[in-house]
């Protein structure tokens, strides 16, 4: 299901939503993708992970889009069993990007595991044994890689089960 074009995708594969920054967004946008993942979190009693993508050459959020990250984030904390940001960026500007967040991850008060992932396998590596089932969903990051990749490009909130 797509509800419509936005500045960024998210996409929703079964107790993992990936968010994916395609350009500036606007605090409603952030709110609109919180209460999408809110409701989806219902049906995993488990937790949920959150992978945000983060994609070369992408500008830092505004203040108001910072806080609406901050607001939607803490709206979902109850549900947040990890988060991991992957940059696709490399050279100086992927560095510095990873830097920024690894200060953010080590200074932030977030009540669940952090990570800063440089390639999406890795990422989904990370964060799926954080999940319900453990380590035995590593087996399922060639799929997610797979589902993830196809359906970030969509735009706007996609379910994309499989």
């Amino acid at each position: 299901m797509t509800t419509g074009p936005s500045p960024f995708s998210v996409v929703l594969w079964r107790d993992v939503f990936v968010l994916i920054v395609n350009r500036d967004g606007l605090p409603a946008d952030y709110a609109r993708a919180a209460t999408a993942v809110l409701a989806r979190s219902a049906g995993y009693p488990g937790g949920i992970g959150c992978l945000t993508i983060i994609p070369p050459r992408a500008n830092p959020p505004t203040e108001p889009v910072r806080h609406a990250i901050n607001t939607a984030l803490e709206r979902m904390e109850e549900r947040l069993r990890c988060l991991c940001w992957l940059v696709e960026g490399d050279g100086f500007q992927g560095a510095m990007v990873r830097a920024i967040l690894t200060g953010i991850r080590m200074f932030g008060t977030h009540t669940y595991p952090t990570h800063v992932g440089t390639n999406m396998q890795q990422a989904l590596a990370w964060i799926l044994p954080h999940l319900a089932g453990g380590i035995a969903r590593l087996g399922d990051v060639p799929q997610a890689t797979r589902i993830i990749m196809r359906e970030r490009t969509v735009g706007g909130i996609v379910e994309a089960d499989g």
